[in-house]
Order: C-alpha cells, then sequence, then structure tokens
C-alpha cells in the first residue's frame, strides 16, 4: 500500500525520547547554523523541527557541551522511561551554576553553542 504525503512528512519529525535524542536535534540546528551562516530560524525550518522545543531542550545540550562531567553524572540518573521535562529542569538548574554558567557564555561567544537572546 502506497503511503501518503502527510504519512511521510510525519515520519521524518521524530519524537525525543531521551536526552540523546534532543542533543541530536540541537546538534543539527547548530551545524546548520555554522556552517552555512544562516538564522536559526531558517535552520528550524529546513530542518523542520519546532524552535520551542529546541528552546526548551536546549539545556540538556549546552551541559553536556559545557560541562560533561557533570552531564554524565547527571544522565545516569535518567531513567529509561523518564520524563524528559524533568531532566531538562535539571539540567537547566545545573546551567545556572557556575562556573557552567561562564563556559557557557564563553562557547555561546565562539558560536559552539546556539545563542537564544532577543537582541
Amino acid at each position: 500500500m502506497k503511503q501518503s504525503k502527510k504519512a511521510k512528512k510525519m515520519g521524518r519529525n521524530k519524537r525525543v525520547k531521551t536526552p540523546e535524542d534532543s542533543i541530536e536535534r540541537y546538534d543539527m540546528v547548530l551545524q546548520l547554523v555554522s556552517t552555512q551562516k544562516i538564522s536559526n530560524s531558517e535552520a528550524y525550518a529546513r530542518l523542520n523541527v519546532d524552535r520551542n522545543r529546541i528552546v526548551i531542550q536546549a539545556p540538556i545540550s549546552e551541559l553536556a557541551k559545557a560541562n560533561p562531567e557533570v552531564y554524565s553524572a547527571l544522565r545516569a540518573t535518567f531513567k529509561q522511561k523518564g520524563n524528559i521535562k524533568r531532566f531538562t529542569d535539571e539540567c537547566r538548574a545545573f546551567c545556572e551554576k557556575e562556573p557552567t554558567a561562564s563556559l557557557m557564555a564563553k562557547k555561546k561567544d565562539e558560536g559552539a553553542l546556539l545563542d537564544f537572546s532577543v537582541v
């Protein structure tokens, strides 16, 4: 049986179930922004991902890149059927503490992390 166009499109959108899925999605946007020198908005459109999801789950990726040791310890607490929102909130709490906050600011200036701040 032939799939409809809508069904094919829906197959491309992958639901984020683990922190690794969230990091993968963040990295795809980051790669487009940094290599092709396009805006965040254009990268979201090209990848067909929701901006709010990326922004809400960004602390997971930012913590993993800025402070891998803390992320690894925190990741060990995430269960297979765990709540990704709760894990995001835990990561956000660590991202707001020093020295992680200053490391993240430095990486955002270097372009190693996405900057969501409004100018």
